[in-house]
């Protein structure tokens, strides 16, 4: 009597040996959709640092070549060189510093012409505004009469 309990027992007993085909597929669908995700806004996320990066790069740049005319009481430059990516702070001919950016930043003088020139003074030699494009966006970088004063806008 006992032996006929026990083998109806086993019998109702669910024998579980792993996951389904299919538990398996839904749960590797899943984990790639949170990848795909990740993966997205990761690139939003290092382009919205490229864009951020190399404007406040080229404002420290901006403030450091007028300080540099000021300290050294020589003029000092920024030149700029669109088809290598790059620009250069320049006094009395010498290449003070060159700094090289991404590649998707393009420049566009409007009516500031090159190179950016600072007086003995820290004044800039002519007021102007030049426009950057970077991912189908446009700023406005415009440089005021007076001591290197600058803003940035999206146009």
């Amino acid at each position: 009597m006992e032996k006929q309990v026990k083998l109806v027992e086993d019998k109702n007993k669910k024998v579980e040996r792993g996951f389904t085909l299919l538990e398996t597929v839904i749960v590797l669908l899943m984990l790639h959709i949170v990848i795909l995700i990740f993966v997205f806004s990761f690139h939003y996320l290092i382009m919205t640092y490229n864009e951020q990066a190399f404007f406040d790069r080229f404002q420290k740049d901006v403030l450091y070549a007028q300080q540099l005319a000021i300290h050294r009481q020589t003029p000092t430059a920024i030149k700029f060189s669109p088809e290598d990516h790059k620009y250069q702070i320049t006094a009395k001919g010498k290449v003070i510093s060159q700094t090289f950016y991404h590649k998707d930043v393009s420049i566009y003088f409007k009516t500031l012409r090159p190179p950016i020139t600072f007086a003995t003074t820290g004044n800039i030699s002519r007021a102007g505004t030049l426009h950057v494009t970077f991912q189908k966006k446009v700023y406005a970088v415009v440089f005021l009469l007076g001591r290197g004063r600058m803003y940035i806008n999206e146009v």
